[in-house]
């Protein structure tokens, strides 16, 4: 045995099968925290997603939570603005309620800016207060707001299709698909409001947040199909060959046509920024452009104020307005109403139309006055009408040869003074009280008799025989005259 090595002992026995052991012992435990260590992590990603997604961290779109600085003044300038919209489009439902024009798509507007004022109240009590009840009211009227105004663009695309194809625009499908999308609005809204409210209960569920993000991607995906639906309407009936288009409302089909492809373009915009939002989900302080505040306010609530001030301006109750009770084609030109009250109805562009259509010569004029008229909305059309065929018998006062070529006088080159004017007028008063007078009917008067000689009773005679009662009473001398 070599001494240098020392002998297995028991000591050492036990030391060297202890070692396997005590290596195993130690082993063990990292074997087995790794299945323990990957819930942990998992839990972390969870919550890290469930943070970034929160929609008490910010905005859906991704942006940070409205600030002092920049926010603030900023929804209060929208708050205002939306809240001047919804006046003027309730003052002109008002109006056209007055006169039997009841036009709901003005109060649709008017509902419009009523729920986004709302929410820049509740995104200016967000600067303020970080209360979740707070922040989850903005996001509601925010996102579930939106597609109150898409139902007036379905309704304009639905008119224009109507004037342009009749046939394919009173068909069933189409009025029944029309029907179901402008339908589909409330059921959609309800959504929205229901998926934001359980997200935002949900953040520490992670699969009843799936499911209430699921639901808002739905609705989302909705939205977007209704603010596309006017482009491929209007696209579709500009494309294909059809009869001329049936007149309805005031003003050129070009007009509603570029207005209201104008309005779903803008509107368009906003909703596919909230979808893809919703869709890709950041953080909020990601860094991403498309998640930031210039995005937010430009494509949301700058887009949206354009529409409503552009459909005010543009006044889309004359531009769109149909007859009531219309159902079938030449419905919206026919006139279908009595004289007395289709003259209630009737609004400045209508009449200009209806002026239009005699193809008369004739020229609209501007009142250059105010009157109580003016501040109801039913200020009066002046128009001059121009004859195009001469009428010689009608020109009192013209010259003969001038009525033949049908021409009027030419008025005189040289300016009167004020001062000529009156002379001249004191003058023609004078000369008309020294004029003969004129006989019945226009004819020219019989010349006064002359006038007899006086008797001696200075009394005109009246008749010849009483020539001889001037001897018998007095003589006479050789003048003629009577001598007493």
């Amino acid at each position: 045995m070599n001494p240098g090595v020392a002998s297995p002992g028991p000591d050492n026995a036990a030391a060297q099968g202890g070692s396997p052991s005590a290596a195993t012992q130690v082993e063990a435990p990292s074997a087995n925290q790794a299945p323990d260590r990957a819930p942990t992590v998992a839990a972390a990603q969870a919550q890290e997603m469930a943070r970034e997604i929160d929609p008490a961290a910010g905005d859906l779109l991704g942006g940070n939570p409205p600030s002092k600085n920049v926010d603030l003044p900023v929804t209060i300038v929208f708050l205002l603005l939306f809240l001047l919209g919804a006046f003027t489009h309730i003052s002109i439902y008002r109006a056209n309620a007055k006169r039997g024009h009841k036009f709901l798509l003005s109060d649709l507007m008017f509902d419009f800016c009523m729920i986004r004022s709302l929410t820049c109240i509740f995104r200016i009590a967000w600067v303020f207060s970080q209360l979740r009840g707070i922040i989850l009211m903005a996001q509601i009227f925010f996102n579930g707001g939106a597609a109150v105004i898409f139902v007036v663009n379905i309704f304009f695309a639905q008119r224009i299709v109507r004037s342009m194809h009749p046939g394919v625009g009173w068909s069933v499908p189409f009025s029944l698909g029309t029907v179901i999308l402008a339908s589909s609005v409330p059921p959609v809204i309800v959504l929205q409001i229901t998926s934001i409210s359980v997200f935002f209960l949900s953040t520490d569920n992670p699969d009843r947040a799936d499911v209430a993000v699921a639901l808002l991607k739905t609705g989302s995906s909705w939205n977007i199909w209704l603010v596309s639906f006017p482009f491929l309407a209007i696209f579709l009936a500009c494309s294909i060959p059809g009869p001329k288009p049936e007149k309805f409302g005031s003003g050129n089909l070009r007009v509603k046509t570029s207005l209201a492809m104008l309005g779903a373009a803008l509107l368009a915009t906003g909703a596919t920024v909230r979808t893809y939002g919703t869709f890709n989900p950041r953080a909020p302080n990601s860094g991403d452009v498309l998640y930031g505040k210039a995005v937010f306010y430009v494509t949301q609530f700058s887009f949206e104020i354009i529409v409503v001030a552009l459909y005010a301006f543009a006044r889309i109750d004359l531009l769109f307005h149909v007859p009531n009770g219309s159902s079938k084609p030449g419905d919206y030109s026919a006139d279908k109403a009595g004289d007395t009250e289709k003259a209630m109805v009737l609004s400045r562009g209508e009449i200009r139309d209806k002026i239009e259509e005699t193809g008369l010569h004739h020229q609209i004029l501007k009142p250059s006055y105010t009157s109580s008229f003016m501040q109801t909305g039913a200020e009066p059309v002046f128009a001059v009408f121009y004859p195009s065929a001469p009428d010689a018998a009608s020109l009192m006062g013209v010259a003969q040869g001038m009525a033949d070529e049908g021409k009027l006088p030419p008025r005189p080159a040289d300016k009167v003074s004020r001062r000529k004017s009156v002379v001249e007028a004191f003058r023609s008063t004078s000369s008309a009280s020294r004029r003969p007078a004129q006989g019945q009917y226009g004819l020219p008067a019989q010349p006064r008799p002359p006038r007899p000689p006086r008797t001696t009773q200075s009394m005109y005679r009246t008749s010849p025989d009483d020539a001889g009662d001037v001897s018998t009473t007095a003589p006479q001398n050789e003048t003629g005259r009577a001598q007493f």
